[in-house]
């Protein structure tokens, strides 16, 4: 089973652009320097088609951030380095790869609509179900300083120094989700397909 793993940080650089290392359970995936991004709008991504086995009911997606970069000193700090992950999905690249058919949206919908009757959602969140989304589900556990060992669930602020997120991950109705998911407040059918231009952009690399 193949899916696509999408991850774009903003960014406030003071001297050094951050560090980043993505693993799969103890697979390495990838090793780069965080890009400048200090826009609202959809910061760069790497992307990373992957095959997952049929047999893999459960897995763990760990980013670890390497971000020391700050003006410390005798217990005083003014500047620093802030990312904040802004994107952090997975879906079938079989979502992409079938987007030229029209009837595309109108049989996922009806996939989810499966899937969410099973969960027992209430029916008028069905529009507001984030499957593809990660950020909700992901934890940020600090590494180093004063906050060492503290953990923040469901990402949405930015974070200061060195950390690592991590999101667990396992099959349920066929397909993977984040494991946290119990009621999600957010599915937006549409959500993946904003990613197209970027993965046009990753197939062409």
């Amino acid at each position: 089973m193949k899916y696509f793993l999408g991850i774009g940080f903003s960014t406030n650089i003071y001297t050094k652009n951050p560090r980043v290392k993505i693993y799969i359970d103890n697979i390495f995936i990838d090793d780069y320097i965080v890009p400048s991004w200090e826009d609202a709008g959809l910061p760069p991504q790497n992307v990373y088609e992957i095959l997952l086995p049929k047999s893999l009911n459960e897995f763990t997606i760990k980013i670890i951030i390497d971000n020391n970069d700050n003006n410390y000193r005798n217990g005083f700090l003014t500047k620093a380095t802030f990312v904040c992950l802004k994107d952090f999905y997975l879906y079938p690249s079989s979502i992409y790869k079938n987007r030229s058919k029209n009837n595309t949206k109108t049989t996922l919908m009806k996939r989810f609509i499966d899937i969410k009757n099973k969960f027992n959602y209430p029916k008028e969140k069905i529009k507001d179900n984030q499957f593809f989304n990660l950020l909700p589900y992901s934890e940020w556990k600090h590494t180093e300083g004063d906050d060492k060992g503290k953990i923040v669930k469901a990402l949405s602020h930015t974070m200061f120094g060195s950390g690592i997120v991590t999101c667990k991950i396992y099959k349920k109705y066929g397909i993977y989700i984040a494991k946290e998911i119990k009621t999600p407040w957010n599915f937006e059918i549409d959500s993946p397909f904003k990613h197209f231009t970027r993965i046009v952009q990753f197939e062409n690399e």
